[in-house]
């Protein structure tokens, strides 16, 4: 349940900037945090439960919604290594999304 907390907690920080590379800083870390969640095996519900209080902003709730189904799209690691390597994919992945789509 604690990973769970982590969502909600990186969404209040996150914060627009002008500043193109901390706000894909921000995307890229909020990603990885969601990707961490996915792999202790929290459900789908439960992660989508968890941003419902940001429904009043659309656009990080539409930020995070997509994040968290993205993740889905991968298969749960069995290995601690191999969980690293994929939440360390996830995160470059939207990182690399963001500067090519903000720049």
């Amino acid at each position: 349940m604690k990973k769970l907390l982590l969502i909600p907690a990186l969404l209040l920080s996150f914060t627009a900037t002008a500043d193109v590379n901390d706000d894909c800083k921000d995307i890229s870390g909020l990603a990885k945090n969601v990707m961490k969640t996915r792999q202790t095996g929290t459900s789908l519900s439960a992660m989508l439960t968890a941003i419902k209080p940001f429904n009043a902003d659309q656009n990080l709730f539409k930020l995070a919604n997509g994040l968290i189904l993205d993740a889905f799209e991968y298969p749960l690691a069995a290995k601690d290594e191999s969980r690293e390597k994929v939440i360390n994919k996830f995160e470059n992945k939207w990182h690399l999304f963001c500067v090519k789509t903000r720049s």
